[in-house]
């Protein structure tokens, strides 16, 4: 299963504000997910699921 942010970043609303060696940092990683799942909308959700259709 791929991660939120790498999804988000394959996706035409990728995010590139956050460098690359701090994504790749282990401990930051779960954190930086829980952030992105909590700042995505309903929209997006829904977005990411039609978009793998």
């Amino acid at each position: 299963m791929k991660s939120i942010i790498m999804e988000r970043r394959e996706g035409a609303m990728a995010d590139t504000s956050i460098p690359e060696d701090y994504i790749c940092q282990h401990r930051y990683r779960l954190e930086t997910e829980r952030q992105y799942a909590l700042l995505m909308t309903e929209t997006e959700k829904i977005g990411i699921l039609q978009e793998r259709k």
